[in-house]
């Protein structure tokens, strides 16, 4: 206390001294001004509730070097250091370190270091760190590092970091990292990294990485990462990688990777993969769409498979699915259970009696070059049996009058009464050889090579059903393989 008491004294005979001083020398007080512009330079001020002070109301035209106001204070400028108990508030500018047990205030810029147990405001720019344990509000541009407890808001641009337990807001565009528990938001372009606990929000276009608990979203063009727990969205195009547990969302056109627990969505063209547990969809795709259900595009240039449905306008590629449906195949395979093309594909029956099936009824759908075939029939040379099966083909023209058709089919066969079954496999590859009567209709004699698994029942004492092939090679109890042949009449 006593200390306090001498540098009170000591300060009021310096603005003496600085007053008589001034009387004698004017020149010297103008070029001071000129200086300093409407403000005077002193090294030191104490003050206990402005304007309870050395300099009373006067302090708010001095720029001190050292500032200290025990509960509040208001100083013209600060070019040092200052420390309030409660409150610091500066109506000019601040170059050094400002701290205060609750809020520092600065009405101008600060080229410095500011901390508070609850708050800091930089009125115009700031180039330095913010410390608080609630928030820092800068209202024009940031160079440096602001760290709260709740809230960072920065006016206009930033370079930096941002680190709060809520929120970080920058008006402007930002350079730098955002670490926020809530969410970080920026009102124009990102270069650099946003983290949070639930939203990261860019206005307009970012480069960098973004990671989310919820959602992350750019308003323009993403060059980098997206990751969120939700929803990765880009209004517009991106090159990169998004990852989200629900969907992945680009507007416009897409380089890169798209991955969702539901759906990966890309406005326009798409180069690169789309995976998704439930649904994709895009304009264009040049790459690979693999979804658990469904995938859609208008024109398809790679691998396509979908779990349950594949809807392409043009495919071209390989097709894999449970049902797809292709207006057109230009050049590639659609290998699907469900098989339709709308627009030049392939379709036959077959009337056919062979080894394996003493008589039965195919259907083949899908393109010529690769088609799906469904088999039903019925064997009865020794078991009475009913056969069902599928498989896929290929029908290639040797001259006018000759195809070539290599199919591979795979059946199942049961007894006329459904029970006691004896689960009996037959895989065959067939080498069929057709003979064209006319545009629709054709002769094919096709032999065959054979593999036959069976699993017996626990009521049944037979290894296998008895399928009479024309020769046998190898005949186990559960497995045989031999050589068949099959003789069909087919109509286009």
């Amino acid at each position: 206390m006593i200390s306090m008491i001498m540098l009170f004294i000591l300060c009021n005979s310096v603005i003496k001294a600085q007053e008589t001083q001034e009387e004698k020398v004017p020149q010297a007080q103008a070029k001071n001004e000129q200086e300093t512009g409407e403000l005077k330079n002193f090294p030191a001020q104490i003050s206990f509730y402005y304007p309870f002070g050395v300099f009373g109301r006067q302090s708010e035209n001095y720029s001190y070097n050292f500032s200290i106001n025990m509960l509040y204070g208001k100083v013209g400028a600060v070019d040092g250091f200052e420390v309030s108990g409660i409150y610091g508030r500066v109506l000019g500018d601040v170059r050094g370190i400002q701290v205060a047990g609750w809020a520092n205030r600065v009405d101008k810029g600060v080229n410095g270091i500011q901390v508070a147990g609850i708050g800091n405001i930089a009125g115009n720019g700031m180039k330095g760190i913010q410390v608080s344990g609630l928030a820092n509000v800068v209202g024009d541009e940031m160079d440096g590092i602001q760290v709260s407890g709740l809230v960072n808001v920065v006016g206009d641009g930033m370079n930096g970091i941002q680190v709060s337990s809520l929120v970080n807001v920058v008006g402007d565009g930002m350079k730098g990292i955002q670490v926020s528990g809530l969410s970080n938001v920026i009102g124009d372009e990102m270069d650099g990294i946003q983290v949070s606990g639930l939203v990261n929000v860019v206005g307009d276009g970012m480069k960098g990485v973004g990671v989310s608990g919820l959602a992350s979203v750019v308003g323009d063009d993403l060059k980098g990462i997206q990751v969120s727990g939700f929803a990765s969205i880009a209004g517009e195009g991106m090159k990169g990688i998004q990852v989200s547990g629900f969907a992945s969302v680009v507007d416009e056109d897409t380089k890169g990777i798209q991955v969702s627990g539901f759906a990966s969505v890309a406005g326009e063209k798409m180069k690169g993969i789309q995976i998704s547990g439930i649904a994709n969809a895009a304009e264009n795709i040049n790459g690979a769409q693999i979804a658990g259900i469904y995938n859609r595009t208008e024109e398809m240039s790679g691998l396509n498979i979908g779990g349950i449905y594949n809807r392409v306008n043009a495919l071209n590629g390989l097709q894999i699915g449970l049902v797809s449906i292709n207006d057109t195949i230009e050049n590639g395979i659609s290998m699907s259970f469900v098989n339709i093309v709308k627009n030049g594909g392939y379709k036959e029956w077959e009337l056919s009696v062979s080894d394996y099936a003493n008589v039965a009824i195919s259907f083949k759908m899908g393109k010529q070059n690769f088609y799906t075939i469904y088999t039903a029939g019925f064997a009865f040379i020794e078991d009475n049996l009913w056969m069902f099966g599928g498989g896929f083909g290929h029908r290639t023209p040797i001259n006018g009058k000759f195809d070539f058709q290599p199919e591979l089919i795979s059946c199942n066969y049961f007894p006329t009464d459904f029970k006691n079954i004896n689960h009996t496999f037959v895989t065959r590859l067939k080498l069929g050889f057709v003979y064209n009567l006319n545009e629709k209709f054709g002769l094919s004699l096709a032999p065959s090579l054979y593999v036959m698994n069976s699993q017996k029942c626990k009521n049944n004492e037979s290894e296998h059903y008895k399928i009479t092939p024309f020769g046998s090679f190898f005949n186990k109890k559960h497995t045989a393989m031999g050589v068949g042949a099959t003789i069909a009449i087919s109509m286009k």
